[in-house]
């Protein structure tokens, strides 16, 4: 048995591999992980099988966190949601991405959404950390747990503060080992590739693919629409706003679909073809998570 000194310093090596890693901001994935790392390349659902969604819907218990869960539709966190809410409808209306609660006993995912922000503080673990182990001791059920930035990431914070995040979730995972524990990238802002939001990201998405973590990519969901074409060199924000050279602003959701034919109606803070990428991208990550369990 490794001693607590050696597993410090292996997650200290993990860590400084995603810091080291940070010279530029391309949101390219390694191909290899792509189980794990789910991003807009994994924004589709055409390759999933009946089998495969059912098994999701029976096997996984989900608590996933964000801001004003349940209460606002404005939290960055709610994109995901909304995004699923409609989806079945929208796919034929044959029950395969219905969405109940955490205790829902009628066959559909069972997701919980719970109220909570991510606080993070260099060297220390944030209130997080505890209310996920009070969550987990009351519902010992749950075997995923997903927690959602809101502007954290857009804020100016030392590699310290963040490696909060990283060896908090690394904790939990040791603690809980038959939960799931997935990490998540924050959202695009319009501050572009030499923004903060892109910049702590890009080092969430190194460790995860370092360590093999399982990763929700929603920075990259945000960079590019369902063709895609990427927006992410041009100061793009999470309502699909960018800088088109010569032109001005202009929204990619729209571009990609004028009619709104194309898409399902969400109530969010997002263009409805964006928060359909995310929820398209969420069962990829359900139907991944559940091969492991």
């Amino acid at each position: 048995m490794r001693s607590p000194r050696i597993l410090r310093a292996i997650g200290f090596l993990s860590i400084l591999t995603a810091i080291l890693s940070l010279s530029a901001c391309d949101i390219f994935g390694d191909p290899n992980a792509i189980i794990r790392h789910i991003n807009h390349s994994t924004a589709k659902v055409e390759d999933l099988s009946a089998e495969e969604i059912a098994l999701a819907k029976e096997k996984l218990v989900i608590a996933y966190w964000y801001p004003n869960a349940g209460i606002s539709t404005q939290a960055f966190g709610h994109q995901i949601w909304a995004g699923m809410q409609g989806m079945d409808a929208f796919y034929g209306d044959s029950g395969a991405y219905d969405v109940g609660d955490m205790d829902d006993a009628s066959g559909r995912l069972r997701m919980g959404r719970i109220d909570g922000s991510l606080d993070i503080e260099a060297g220390q673990e944030g209130a997080w950390v505890s209310s996920t182990r009070v969550f987990l001791a009351a519902n010992p059920q749950v075997n995923v747990v997903i927690w959602a930035w809101e502007d954290q990431l857009g804020q100016d914070m030392s590699d310290s503060t963040l490696n909060a995040y990283l060896f908090s979730m690394s904790a939990l995972e040791t603690e809980y080992p038959q939960v799931r524990f997935v990490y998540m990238t924050g959202h695009a802002d319009g501050s572009g590739t030499a923004g903060n939001q892109c910049r702590w990201s890009r080092f969430i998405r190194n460790y995860c693919m370092t360590n093999s973590k399982y990763l929700y990519d929603f920075y990259d969901l945000d960079c590019y629409d369902p063709s895609n074409t990427y927006f992410g060199d041009k100061s793009v924000d999470s309502d699909c706003n960018y800088q088109k050279e010569g032109v001005g602003i202009r929204n990619w959701g729209v571009e990609w679909d004028p009619e709104g034919s194309k898409s399902w109606p969400v109530q969010c803070n997002t263009h409805n073809v964006n928060a359909n990428q995310k929820a398209r991208a969420a069962w990829n990550l359900w139907v991944n998570l559940v091969k492991s369990l």
